[in-house]
């Protein structure tokens, strides 16, 4: 057991703040913007040093403030403090699992307290399961997304405010797309898994195109509930470890010299 596991209420969990990951864009061959960008990376890695660690709250919860503070509005829509969990690659089940427990907690109580009531925030809420490898809260929450928060053209929506007519929100649409990406595929924790959190309503399917860290492309079959067959193709000639579903094995093979296995 990791000493990361055994984490008890109160403790301080250090960030992994890695500037290296951020992405800053400069034409090519163009010396000053690449300098510039460098600048802001290491001003951000600085920056970032100095955030607070996460800590785990009395409800077991991540905690949203430096201070164990009860929130003013349990089920408020935003869910910042766990910006960590998606979209970035702070927590996990397999490399922090305690702050993955916690951050079950935490969805726990928003959702108990009506959290969700956007499209934008719901949408959210799938991602953050879908990371979680909980399928069935995944489509539990899809299902709300498109029953009370989705206009019959399928544009998302925030609920009619202060006399307002409800008002077009994107971020509903990419977030819903995102979570069925990540209900079929992680590859935040340094390995492409397959299936990660398949929900039951989905027993038989197939999805093409899907892309995972580090330059690869996959392709992805399964029939009633369980993995059927993978392609994975290396846009970038490297390698890549798999992890199939739970009590399923993959056997890889080798098309094209190191560049597709299945």
């Amino acid at each position: 057991m990791s000493a990361e596991s055994q984490v008890r209420a109160g403790d301080a969990i250090p960030i992994q703040f890695d500037m290296n990951r951020a992405h800053f864009f400069a034409p090519d061959g163009d010396g000053a913007a690449l300098a510039q960008n460098r600048a802001r990376a290491s001003a951000g890695g600085a920056a970032g040093a100095r955030l607070p660690p996460f800590r785990i709250g009395r409800h077991g919860n991540v905690q949203e403030w430096f201070q164990d503070l009860d929130e003013v509005e349990p089920g408020h829509r935003h869910i910042s403090h766990l910006y960590a969990l998606f979209p970035s690659d702070q927590i996990g089940d397999t490399t922090t699992p305690a702050l993955a427990r916690a951050a079950r907690a935490t969805l726990a109580r928003r959702l108990a307290a009506g959290g969700g009531a956007t499209g934008w925030s719901r949408a959210w809420l799938c991602c953050f399961w879908a990371r979680l490898r909980d399928g069935e809260q995944v489509n539990e929450n899809l299902r709300l997304l498109l029953a009370h928060t989705t206009l019959p053209n399928l544009f998302d929506y925030h609920p009619p405010f202060d006399g307002h007519e409800p008002p077009f929100q994107i971020d509903g649409n990419f977030g819903m797309t995102a979570a069925v990406a990540e209900a079929l595929l992680h590859s935040h924790e340094g390995f492409i898994a397959l299936l990660p959190a398949l929900p039951r309503a989905w027993p038989t399917g197939s999805v093409r195109g899907l892309r995972a860290r580090g330059g690869f492309e996959v392709d992805v079959t399964w029939r009633d509930g369980a993995l059927v067959g993978a392609t994975i193709r290396s846009k970038l000639g490297g390698e890549c470890r798999v992890q199939a579903p739970a009590g399923q094995r993959v056997r890889a093979g080798t098309v094209d010299a190191g560049q597709t296995g299945s």
